[in-house]
């Protein structure tokens, strides 16, 4: 099994776009592999909203095994990037907890 991380932009006028490439990137690998994304600069520009890449990743990956998980993060924040380093070791194996 293997894991990926992403950090999409919100700012980008192409963020769902970027989404969208993303999910073709890996549509191959997304029944064995666990995917979490992280959206940038949510403070700066709060559309799409977390729930309409939500709502995307549920209607491009709903016959996945598992739906990728998506988080709003600050890419300078070690706290949050520590996060979705936990969301992916989650994903991979749910037994794990928390340090």
């Amino acid at each position: 099994m293997c894991i990926r991380d992403r950090l999409i932009d919100n700012r980008q006028a192409d963020a769902m776009e970027q989404l969208d490439n993303l999910l073709a990137s890996y549509s191959e690998f997304l029944n064995d592999c666990r995917l979490v994304v992280g959206i940038t600069h949510m403070d700066q520009l709060n559309q799409p909203a977390i729930s309409d890449y939500q709502q995307r990743l549920i209607e491009q990956c709903g016959g996945k095994a598992i739906v990728p998980a998506v988080f709003d993060v600050d890419g300078r924040s070690v706290r949050d990037l520590k996060m979705l380093l936990q969301a992916l070791f989650y994903a991979r194996d749910p037994a794990v907890s928390p340090a």
